[in-house]
């Protein structure tokens, strides 16, 4: 279980690494992040152009960016792994696994408004997207571990 524990915390370090970048870059500096051009296309004509997608309405939950969400999960989700790893549980692989189920369960909207509303991709997204999905099958993983299947 500490491994599967351990593995959870860096992918929730970097997806929290990725999302502070954005947040810091669009909404203190003002300022597309690096690698934010636009280039050859994802998809037949879905290009990666992180600025269409960073940019849109679909960017922000009401008065809130994404980006923000998206630190507040990995920051949760890191704080639960830790506190898994120095007090192995039920309570903490359960919460895991709903936070996962959570965070997972937005995944689908955001890629659809990527690639068929806003016809872009966005490579930090992408990142984060399958940063959440790693998670969520590393929280599987625990739950099952914390709680076995009887028999």
């Amino acid at each position: 279980m500490r491994a599967l524990a351990l593995a959870l915390a860096a992918l929730s370090s970097a997806g929290l690494a990725i999302s502070a970048l954005l947040l810091y870059e669009l909404e203190a500096l003002r300022e597309l992040p690096p690698f934010c051009a636009s280039g050859a296309g994802a998809l037949p004509g879905v290009p990666l152009d992180c600025a269409r997608v960073l940019t849109s309405v679909y960017a922000r939950a009401g008065p809130l960016p994404l980006e923000a969400l998206a630190a507040a999960w990995f920051a949760a989700s890191l704080a639960a792994s830790l506190a898994l790893l120095a007090r192995p549980g039920r309570n903490a692989a359960r919460f895991l696994l709903l936070w996962g189920l959570l965070g997972a369960a937005a995944v689908p909207y955001l890629v659809y408004v990527e690639l068929a509303v806003l016809r872009a991709v966005c490579v930090y997204c992408t990142a984060m997207h399958a940063l959440i999905a790693a998670s969520l099958a590393l929280a599987i993983a625990l739950a099952r571990r914390a709680a076995p299947l009887s028999r």
